[in-house]
């Protein structure tokens, strides 16, 4: 908005472990009560903000795909309208961003053995333009790719929408990571968490 407050909308779907993941993190939202499970996720982030919730409840209908949705609204940020660079919000994304969890732990070190799974995410971010502002340049979309793995992110922009989509398969022989296979997708996930964080400035529209 003009005024540098961000509402939006975001949809996680999922299926396999990743379903499962999602409907427990519905339970929780259901047990601590929307308003303070919302509180507490925008503090961590650093961004104050509310949310409301729009779910199936988590323990009907075990379908294969489980989808969780939330409207949230963000506290202003004034400096982002004034030029100081910052990611696309990403709004309440219930699961984990492309590469991590599948890739292993990123936080042992290299050379240790991780579980790891074979999978496939999407992320896609949109966010619309206030009127009045424009963005100094696009981020560079990225390839990253190896014998285990294909990471893609892109970057576009359609008026004053710009949407960057993020996407990755991986397909692993094994469950438990180690030795080479250990040390590509260290390397990966070391790129793809650099990619998460490409930034945007804005600028006004007229100069």
């Amino acid at each position: 908005m003009a005024d540098g407050t961000v509402s939006g909308q975001s949809t996680t779907a999922a299926s396999g472990p990743f379903g499962i993941r999602l409907r427990q993190l519905a339970a929780s939202v259901e047990a601590r009560g929307q308003d303070q499970w919302a509180e507490t996720y925008f503090k961590s982030l650093g961004w104050p903000g509310k949310a409301s919730f729009q779910f199936d409840p988590p323990g009907n209908r075990l379908a294969p795909i489980y989808a969780f949705s939330a409207s949230f609204e963000l506290d202003a940020r004034p400096e982002f309208l004034e030029g100081r660079a910052f990611a696309p919000p990403e709004g309440m994304p219930m699961l984990v961003r492309p590469g991590e969890f599948l890739l292993g732990s990123w936080t042992l070190p290299k050379t240790a053995p991780t579980p790891c799974f074979s999978g496939h995410q999407i992320e896609e971010l949109s966010l619309t333009l206030p009127p009045d502002r424009d963005i100094e340049l696009l981020p560079r979309g990225k390839t990253i790719e190896n014998s285990y793995l294909r990471y893609q992110s892109d970057w576009t922009r359609d008026g004053q929408i710009v949407t960057v989509r993020r996407e990755i398969t991986v397909k692993l022989p094994v469950a438990v990571c180690r030795d080479e296979i250990r040390a590509k997708l260290a390397e990966a996930i070391a790129e793809i968490r650099g990619d998460y964080r490409a930034e945007i400035a804005l600028k006004p529209l007229f100069q």
